[in-house]
């Protein structure tokens, strides 16, 4: 039963969501937050706090990587028995005990390899399932806003996250933050149920997935994937030798959450109202540019400039590539996303390959470069 029917009558009932794209905004945004405080932390708490290696580091988020790809067929699955919300609630634990396992490492020996595999199952179940929900639930012709909206809202929830959790980091270590991440994670995921469930058949046949048809995206797709990853693991470990303090590097998130809010919502009214791929074109090339220039940033100021630059033209890359992808895989949902899923996880774990063995951050940085001109193939 939905919540909203549980709290019928009752006055408090008009602050719940009053339709499903404004209850998958709440939840969207409530994740983020929960996200933001710790995960930009996670590669400098493997490196600090536990010792790791910068190879040792790249192994771990292969691990996750090859655990995210090889799941999504089964989740997809799983999500169309037991319905998205339900599958996105069942990514919460999972979540939580890879935070939990994360902690434990400096007072329990753990395998080492066991740790992203909760993050990569983890990651599958959600982001197949919500993809599957948002494509079902948004309105052909407005899919650039309710793209950027919910973009734009969890951009909006990282404003407070980064600074949040790096003075908690440096004040009180990582046992708080862990903590609030995970209530707040829990959280995110009901506020789903207070409309109904949805169940959505996951047929899929991999002669499909494999097919000319979908292969020609395959290139944006692992492009995408490729710069995803170094932006979220191996961007935060160079400019960590620049800024020096957790505080420094959280408030570089949250200043990059503020630009970026208020760009994408602009950019979701702009990829309804001009040519999506137009405006993809212009934002790969810009974005390009800014995994170009990266390695040779040495100052504070040029850290947080291109950041910013970066974070803003980014959003020219992700609302019209979400959007067009939501109105082009309507028939099929899940195989069509299952594939897109595991292209995704070909690029990540291609740029970290690429680390591992150059043990280099500019040999990533530039293929991150060419990764985000991919897109002028979609």
């Amino acid at each position: 039963m939905p919540l909203q029917d549980i709290y019928h009558g009752i006055h408090l009932r008009r602050l719940f969501p009053k339709n499903e794209m404004s209850e998958i905004y709440l939840a969207v945004a409530t994740r983020a937050l929960a996200f933001s405080m710790i995960n930009l932390f996670i590669p400098l708490y493997l490196y600090m706090e536990l010792g790791f290696t910068l190879k040792q580091i790249a192994v771990f988020y292969i691990i996750y990587s090859i655990a995210f790809g090889a799941v999504t067929p089964f989740a997809a699955k799983l999500a169309a028995r037991v319905g998205l919300k339900h599958a996105i609630l069942m990514s919460c634990p999972l979540y939580i005990m890879f935070y939990f396992l994360l902690y434990s490492l400096k007072a329990i020996s753990i395998p080492f390899l066991i740790i992203p595999i909760f993050l990569g199952v983890a990651s599958g179940l959600f982001w197949i399932s919500f993809h599957i929900e948002f494509a079902k639930v948004s309105v052909a012709g407005k899919r650039g806003v309710e793209t950027g909206k919910w973009i734009g809202y969890s951009s909006l929830a990282v404003l407070f996250g980064p600074l949040i959790g790096g003075i908690l980091i440096d004040t009180t270590g990582f046992t708080v933050v862990f903590v609030i991440a995970s209530i707040l994670l829990v959280a995110s995921a009901t506020f789903l149920f207070f409309t109904k469930e949805r169940h959505v058949p996951a047929v899929i046949s991999f002669r499909h997935v494999f097919s000319k048809r979908n292969m020609k995206n395959s290139l944006a797709f692992i492009g995408y994937g490729v710069h995803t990853m170094a932006g979220g693991v191996l961007w935060p470990l160079f400019i960590f030798f620049i800024l020096h303090t957790y505080t420094s590097l959280g408030f570089l998130g949250s200043l990059a959450g503020a630009s970026t809010a208020f760009v994408t919502f602009i950019v979701g009214k702009m990829s309804d109202k001009y040519n999506k791929r137009h405006v993809l074109k212009v934002g790969s090339s810009l974005y390009s540019i800014s995994w170009f220039i990266r390695h040779f940033v040495e100052t504070v100021g040029q850290v947080f400039g291109v950041t910013m630059f970066a974070s803003m033209v980014f959003t020219m890359v992700q609302v019209p590539s979400h959007a067009l992808v939501y109105e082009e895989f309507q028939e099929n949902l899940a195989e069509k996303f299952v594939f897109r899923e595991m292209a995704l996880c070909v690029g990540r774990i291609l740029v970290l390959l690429v680390f591992l063995f150059t043990g280099n951050f500019l040999f990533s940085f530039m293929l991150s470069g060419i990764g985000a001109f991919a897109f002028w193939l979609f």
